[in-house]
């Protein structure tokens, strides 16, 4: 069979009406370091929206403060109009069900002592009190929805590949039906055969479960593929920020053009893209 490619991900058109996340001039300081800049975007419910930026561009710091990790310094994060900086106790726990992460090495993500099925349902006896027997039952359920054979549930993460890894992730987070999921540089790891299986994947399960992705990447031709809406950081600024076609084909920032520029492949080149979402 012939070798899969990012191209061959079909993009299903999603009905950008209802605004599920809301970031609005949001402030990240550590220190007297800025590590965001007043970033402000809205993500549609059931779309996937791309922060892209080089390394120190502020990103993963955005990422973890829609997951709750960190709290702004100033600005807000809302999810369908509630605000959700600041929660604590069953708040933020109900809100972390909400919203699930998935980090770009699933080795820091499972435990390697546990088996692969405890892994995937860990967090749903964490937030529901499910049974062993209960949890288990549901984990093989979340092994089959993510294209992994049931018998890999008493193995450990280490038994696996890199591909097979990130499928226990996303099983993962999506045992307790998020709405939202941050994908943090979560193929960037793979080779190419691989990242495209996954963002397949990916694409396939947004359209099942009607989820919103959130989806970190210094990689454009991954972004052009899998994304409907982009903001393109740099240094903490947000310099370029819509629909991911018009931002790709027609960039207005100096530093997107370079961007673009440096994809390899020349199809992919500013003016002459292939954007087959």
């Amino acid at each position: 069979a012939p070798s899969l490619t990012v191209a061959d991900i079909d993009r299903r058109p999603v009905p950008h009406s209802e605004t599920l996340l809301e970031v609005k001039n949001m402030v990240q300081r550590f220190d007297d370091f800025t590590a965001v800049d007043g970033v402000s975007f809205s993500v549609a419910r059931g779309s996937t929206h791309a922060l892209v930026g080089e390394s120190g561009s502020g990103k993963t710091t955005i990422g973890r403060a829609i997951s709750l990790f960190n709290t702004p310094t100033s600005g807000s994060i809302a999810l369908s109009g509630e605000e959700i900086t600041g929660r604590r106790g069953k708040e933020l726990r109900h809100l972390r069900r909400r919203i699930q992460l998935v980090y770009q090495n699933p080795f820091g993500s499972l435990d390697p002592r546990m088996s692969i099925g405890d892994s995937i349902a860990e967090p749903l006896r964490n937030f529901d009190g499910a049974s062993t027997r209960q949890a288990r039952r549901k984990a093989e359920e979340y092994l089959d929805l993510v294209a992994l054979d049931k018998a890999i549930a008493s193995r450990r993460p280490r038994e696996l590949s890199g591909g097979q890894r990130q499928r226990v992730a996303i099983a993962r987070a999506m045992i307790v039906e998020p709405e939202l999921v941050v994908l943090d540089e979560a193929v960037s790891a793979l080779d190419v055969t691989v990242q495209s299986q996954i963002l397949r994947l990916l694409n396939d399960l947004q359209g099942q479960l009607g989820l919103t992705y959130i989806f970190i990447s210094h990689d454009l031709a991954v972004v052009n593929q899998i994304s409907d809406t982009v903001s393109v950081l740099s240094h903490g600024q947000q310099v370029e920020y819509g629909k991911t076609a018009e931002v790709f084909s027609n960039p207005q920032s100096g530093f997107t053009r370079q961007l673009i520029e440096a994809i390899p492949g020349s199809r992919y080149r500013a003016g002459d893209l292939n954007l087959g979402l």
